[in-house]
């Protein structure tokens, strides 16, 4: 195993714009990590606010704090791309600069992780949705926005995500991947989402491990209001339906059609083929996939998720 209060080179990738509000209690809450990180990378988007000086006074007992800022504002897509380059961990776990970590959340995804060894992976976990003054909203983000990660196959990920980005561990294999991600990505954590059904591997633990703070006057408030509205309740505008989950699964076969198994190649090319559908068709195909019934309208739908659930 690995010593109590030192992880095996862990980074933690926290973005940070404009966060003073939130950020003592979040890096509090990485201090109290029971499996700490070796380093912590901070990239500030040009803050205006203290978040610099919060960060730079906060006094880590066992991991090394490294600062970065952009010399101009770049906002999210950019800046993330930029944070995994200085990150320099066999792992990244990424953070939200609103969000409360739980005392055991590296510990027990470090430990999950330790089943793959060479392929691309991710450990993802429920959390916690709290308000802005940190009371419970529900106790299970999962439950509260229907999420079931035992029920989901590479061909629920085309149409939506499931896993939550601030609650993951990714290994060197998924990060040398996200390294490439492309322009056409929704969001880091889909495509993450997409490797890991598509090729790589994937555990998933139900125990939350974060208090998620829904608020309305942050940059990642909005963030989190975009996954909200436009990841888990779908796209169901008729002149706008899946047109950005098409288009990243082009992307995405270009890139790994070739190295698919037979079942998931299968499931990319029907998904890709309801682009020449009617709405109606389309609607139904992503209703009808989350219906129990489904096997008796779709022999594709007979390729379900191998349940990886693992105890936390």
């Amino acid at each position: 195993m690995f010593p109590d209060n030192i992880s095996p080179r862990i980074t933690v990738a926290l973005a940070v714009y404009n966060g003073e509000k939130y950020l003592q209690e979040l890096l509090q809450s990485l201090e109290q990590q029971e499996l700490k990180p070796f380093e912590i990378v901070v990239l500030d988007d040009c803050s205006s606010d203290s978040s610099a000086d919060i960060i730079r006074n906060f006094s880590f007992s066992v991991s090394q704090l490294l600062y970065h800022r952009n010399e101009k504002n770049e906002g999210v897509s950019a800046t993330f791309k930029k944070i995994i380059s200085l990150c320099t961990g066999d792992y990244i776990a990424f953070c939200d600069q609103d969000d409360i970590w739980m005392p055991h959340k590296l510990k027990i995804t470090y430990a999950a992780h330790q089943r793959f060894t060479t392929t691309p992976a991710v450990i993802f976990t429920d959390l916690t949705l709290v308000d802005d003054f940190g009371k419970t909203i529900d106790p299970s983000f999962w439950k509260y926005v229907g999420l079931a990660p035992h029920k989901t196959n590479f061909f629920d990920v085309l149409f939506g995500n499931v896993i939550t980005g601030c609650t993951v561990l990714i290994n060197r294999q998924m990060i040398e991947l996200l390294k490439q991600m492309p322009t056409e990505a929704i969001m880091y954590d889909h495509w993450i989402a997409l490797i890991a059904y598509g090729f790589g591997d994937y555990g998933y633990i139900e125990k939350p491990t974060i208090y998620y703070r829904v608020h309305n006057n942050s940059v990642t408030s909005k963030q989190k209001a975009f996954l909200f509205e436009r990841i888990y309740k779908g796209y169901n505008n008729r002149n706008s339906f899946l047109k950005t989950n098409f288009l990243q699964a082009e992307v995405f076969k270009n890139l790994y059609g070739g190295i698919l198994n037979e079942n998931n190649r299968t499931a990319l090319d029907y998904f890709l083929g309801l682009q020449q559908s009617t709405f109606f068709t389309k609607w139904m195909v992503s209703r009808l996939r989350k219906n129990p019934w489904k096997k008796l309208f779709y022999p594709l739908f007979h390729s379900v998720a191998t349940a990886k659930q693992i105890d936390g």
